[in-house]
């Protein structure tokens, strides 16, 4: 998506305000040959998370994922499967500006078709592969996803 280009999510904002929102949402789990989990660390944050974003307008969630990977890593991916869905107040997020939503996360695999660098630099500080078993400490958002991948793996 073009940087200058306008998200639906600002759209939506500039009618509703700072309003509580629900917003479809979509976490990537990618995995390398040493079973390790990429994860992002945004900018102005200690803890880690998966890569992923906001669903735009007529975009489709295989769509949003390899998007948002590739903005926050420079990777390119292939979507695999869907682990799980995350939703529920306990995921209210209040961001600094006061904007307040609620997502709807889809939570999918995905494989690496290529390796880049990240080309999000305002948004991510850092991109890092951690042991699978001995995640880092991950924001609130990314525990139940981390559970789910748990289940995931043993199937």
């Amino acid at each position: 998506m073009n940087k200058k280009e306008k998200t639906y999510y600002l759209k939506l904002r500039e009618k509703v305000g700072k309003q509580k929102l629900l917003l479809p949402a979509v976490a990537v789990f990618i995995k390398n040959e040493r079973k390790e989990m990429l994860l992002v660390r945004k900018n102005g944050e200690k803890k880690w998370v998966f890569p992923g974003g906001y669903v735009e307008l007529d975009e489709s969630i295989a769509q949003t994922a390899q998007r948002e990977v590739y903005e926050e890593t420079g990777y390119k991916v292939k979507i695999g499967k869907i682990i799980g869905v995350c939703s529920g107040k306990k995921l209210t997020k209040t961001y600094k500006n006061g904007d307040v939503v609620q997502p709807l996360i889809i939570f999918v695999q995905a494989f690496t078709k290529s390796i880049g660098k990240k080309t999000d630099k305002e948004e991510i500080a850092e991109v890092k592969y951690f042991p699978i078993k001995k995640p880092p400490v991950l924001e609130n958002c990314c525990r139940e996803k981390y559970l789910m991948l748990k289940d995931f793996q043993t199937k």
